[in-house]
């Protein structure tokens, strides 16, 4: 199975090799975020939460089989906006030009964003390749960390208390967020795409399967878009 034996990453990444053939280099800027993916709620005790964020299992679901098998151990809560949310995060870099995924990760939702970031930029990138993301991303440490790879850091910048940005600051972010909205069309697509569906398996292993075989999908669709394209012009 896809979810044993690890092998999903191997059937998304199948593709670059054959869009590299057909002229799309995947090298004209990334743009990074995520979106949150939604499981089934679950209503459990305070004393249950806390249990499942120490990474263990309540003493009393181990010995209740039905109770613990409709469980999702690994699935985290995550409050966004004043909104909770609760299962995991698709994180996903996609190419600025054509919008094709060229990577992606699956983490519990309460993971934050920055935590993935390295994860999903590419190992050598062409000098001066720009990385495009929101500010949740910002920091001097990463900024300097992505100068030294050889990339060149396009990600908004955030307000301290009692130090407001400033004019260029604000140009900047601007500017930067004209770029970056394009990744928002990506996760707007997959949720139009899979609105009917929603996600019902349980665990980390089998829900990056799950979402997974959906950024694959998203590719294949956006590929055949960008192939209509060419020939209509």
């Amino acid at each position: 199975m896809l979810s044993q034996s690890g092998r999903i990453d191997e059937l998304v990444g199948v593709f670059k090799d054959p869009l590299a053939a057909h002229g799309y280099r995947l090298q004209t800027g990334t743009l990074v975020d995520s979106s949150v993916v939604q499981v089934p709620r679950q209503r459990n005790s305070r004393e249950e939460n806390a249990t499942l964020k120490s990474g263990e299992v309540p003493s009393d679901w181990k010995e209740q089989p039905h109770k613990l098998c409709p469980q999702d151990t690994e699935a985290r809560w995550f409050k966004k906006k004043g909104v909770s949310h609760f299962g995991y995060k698709n994180h996903i870099a996609v190419d600025r030009a054509t919008k094709l995924i060229t990577h992606w990760e699956v983490s519990p939702a309460h993971v934050h964003d920055s935590q993935v970031f390295e994860v999903l930029l590419d190992a050598h990138p062409p000098k001066g390749h720009e990385v495009y993301a929101d500010r949740a991303y910002r920091s001097e440490e990463r900024l300097s960390g992505l100068r030294k790879k050889g990339f060149k850091p396009r990600i908004t910048y955030k307000a301290k208390r009692g130090q407001p940005l400033r004019s260029r600051q604000i140009a900047l972010t601007h500017s930067y967020s004209k770029v970056r909205c394009r990744v928002e069309h990506v996760f707007g697509a997959m949720r139009t795409d899979r609105k009917a569906c929603s996600m019902t398996c349980l665990g980390l292993n089998r829900s990056r399967v799950w979402i997974g075989l959906g950024n694959r999908c998203y590719i294949i669709k956006r590929v055949c878009y960008l192939e209509r394209a060419a020939e209509a012009v």
